[in-house]
């Protein structure tokens, strides 16, 4: 990743994180989510992380599933969270 990119978006989680909960839903296969998220070691910058390789390929996007349990592990609103 581009290091000016990256320190941008650091940036922007940092402000956010300041005043909401953070989650993120990754699409892919379990393996390569997992190891793409430990390399970029972004893990401090989101209260919740779904990979939906867990929960098997028909629950990958766009399904509803792993966005509504995002919002109950971060105990947030549909109407009050941006996906």
């Amino acid at each position: 990743m581009n290091c000016e990119r990256f320190n941008g978006f650091s940036h922007l989680l940092k402000t956010l994180k300041l005043n909401r909960r953070i989650g993120l839903v990754s699409d892919g296969y379990l393996h390569f989510q997992k190891k793409k998220f430990k390399l970029l070691n972004i893990g401090d910058y989101f209260d919740s992380v779904l990979f939906t390789g867990s929960l098997g390929k028909e629950l990958w996007k766009p399904s509803f599933v792993p966005f509504v349990r995002i919002l109950m592990d971060l105990n947030s609103k549909p109407e009050e969270t941006l996906y």
